[in-house]
């Protein structure tokens, strides 16, 4: 359990992990920069949002500041707003992986999973990364599209080839969630027959 509990806990920081705001180097006479630094400098995080607001509204939303504003709003917990420019950036940028990832998590913590699931199997399918694997998972279980987890905990078993890491912290997880569908759900092992015989790898 403590395994367990140590790799949800590690593949959870891959949101916050990419969306560390960074200082933005500030350009001549732009009080709006000026004072978006200064915010987070003093950790004053609604004002910084305000500050860049500001700033793209004057520059337009088309440069990498709207990227961070998508960020700051996450980090404060406002899905809707992170969404929002997630979502518009990804107009111009439509595979940019920190701008999917945004977008993904904010439909999920807007409660619309299925609109989430899509995002995260793009964003699975394009990096091949544990957390995303384990993200899709816990979306596709959480409105109990088991066969569809199932088939994503197998792709995500290619992923343990990668290193002892790896399997160190996605095995954990798929064992739990693959087996729990089985004996919390009653999926039919004749249409699972691969999943008695994946598990036996393990």
């Amino acid at each position: 359990m403590k395994r367990f509990l140590f790799s949800v806990l590690f593949l959870s920081i891959g949101v916050v992990g990419f969306a560390q705001v960074a200082k933005i180097p500030v350009a001549k006479n732009n009080n709006h920069l000026k004072v978006y630094n200064q915010a987070l400098n003093i950790g004053d995080l609604n004002t910084a949002i305000i500050a860049l607001n500001y700033y793209v509204a004057e520059q337009g939303s088309n440069n990498n500041y709207t990227d961070t504003l998508a960020i700051l709003y996450m980090q404060q917990g406002s899905f809707a707003q992170s969404y929002y420019w997630a979502d518009k950036r990804l107009a111009a940028k439509p595979g940019d992986a920190s701008l999917l990832e945004i977008k993904g998590v904010s439909l999920d913590k807007l409660q619309q999973p299925k609109e989430a699931i899509t995002v995260f199997e793009t964003l699975f399918s394009k990096t091949k990364s544990p957390y995303h694997a384990y993200k899709l998972m816990e979306l596709q279980y959480g409105i109990k599209r088991l066969a569809e987890c199932v088939a994503t905990g197998m792709a995500a078993e290619k992923l343990l080839k990668m290193g002892a890491m790896a399997s160190f912290m996605v095995k954990p997880f798929i064992e739990m969630s693959l087996v729990s569908m089985v004996v919390c759900f009653g999926i039919p092992m004749a249409q699972n027959w691969h999943f008695t015989a994946w598990m036996k790898k393990w």
